[in-house]
């Protein structure tokens, strides 16, 4: 690592599994305030609008939610 200490595996298992419940917890979270807005502000065409989140989600983020957070690690890694 850059930053001079040393991860164990098992640490970084850790660290990966606690990213990958807590991604799941800010999808399930994005998710229902997509829904609550989308019914919200187009009651008739709130699931097109929901499906097309969804899609652009699946398009942009295939790693999920999660990998923003290991994409902004790398670039400020990148930076150093």
């Amino acid at each position: 690592m850059a930053s001079g200490h040393s991860i164990t595996p098992r640490a970084e298992l850790t660290r990966r599994r606690a990213l990958t419940v807590a991604a799941a917890f800010v999808g399930s979270l994005a998710y229902e305030a997509v829904r609550s807005f989308a019914f919200d502000l187009m009651p008739q065409l709130w699931q097109m609008t929901l499906g097309s989140v969804l899609l652009l989600t699946i398009l942009f983020l295939p790693n999920g939610l999660g990998s923003l957070v290991s994409r902004v690690k790398r670039r400020e890694e990148a930076k150093s």
